[in-house]
């Protein structure tokens, strides 16, 4: 797994794990069903405390956006899951904040509304390329398995001879 965590940037640490996890699925680059790094090796390879790690594994379960199977590991959620009533009108005030910020940043830059939406769409079809890069990559390794295992099935009847 790879994630980008500044130790420098204003955010928390954990808050950059967990929106670099959700960002992971949003591209495809996780999928549902697709076992995570434990707590220990995701703080390993990342240089962090294992308190940190579990702390960002903690919001996203709350979230739902993974999934903890006891004795068996850490998984990206099969269904996502938008959660009660609260946790959704909680998470929508987040982003409204988030965006109310964007478009202060924005003002003080002075920049239009038409360049805002510019930025916005040219985001939006950078995350949906490579979330359509992520789809074709899977159906190429699965091809070639498919290949691989014909392979294997024609080279044993052959053995069978």
């Amino acid at each position: 797994m790879w994630l980008r965590v500044d130790v420098h940037a204003n955010r928390p640490i954990y808050q950059q794990i967990v929106d670099g996890i959700k960002e992971q699925i949003m591209r495809g680059i996780l999928q549902p069903g697709q076992r995570l790094l434990t707590v220990r090796e995701l703080a390993t390879t990342l240089s962090l405390n294992h308190n940190t790690v579990a702390k960002a594994y903690q919001v996203l379960e709350r979230e739902r956006v993974i999934t903890l199977v006891r004795g068996r590991g850490t998984y990206v959620a099969e269904t996502p899951e938008a959660g009660n009533l609260q946790d959704i009108e909680r998470r929508t005030d987040e982003l409204r904040e988030g965006l109310r910020m964007w478009m202060v940043q924005a003002h003080h830059l002075q920049w239009s509304d038409v360049q805002m939406m510019s930025l916005f769409f040219e985001l939006s079809s950078e995350l949906r390329a490579t979330e359509a890069e992520a789809e074709a990559e899977a159906e190429a390794e699965a091809d070639v398995q498919t290949a691989l295992a014909c392979e294997v099935a024609r080279t044993t009847m052959g053995e069978g001879k």
